[in-house]
């Protein structure tokens, strides 16, 4: 049975999709501080990866992955993250 990775495209698509996603974070004042001191290719692919692990909702060990917990450490205000969410939100699998 094809997974949805599959269905939308696989490691090309969610590479477009994490990329149009950085992009635009790059761009903002409210996120890109975040981003100052990262490796935006290698963030990119790691991102990719998450979006393919997130669509079974587990993580790569096999149980269920926290998200918040996982970003806990960076403080991430509320309105990062709504900003964050939304320029997720506008990113289409069609892009």
């Amino acid at each position: 049975m094809a997974t949805l990775f599959d269905k939308y495209g696989g490691c090309g698509t969610f590479i477009k999709i994490a990329s149009s996603f950085y992009s635009r974070v790059l761009e903002s004042d409210a996120l890109s501080a975040y981003f100052r001191h990262i490796d935006m290719d290698s963030l990119v692919v790691h991102q990719a990866e998450f979006l393919s692990t997130a669509l079974s909702a587990k993580d790569q060990a096999g149980g269920p992955f926290d998200l918040k917990e996982h970003h806990q450490r960076l403080s991430i205000t509320e309105q990062s993250s709504r900003a964050k969410s939304n320029f997720f939100a506008s990113i289409s699998f069609g892009h």
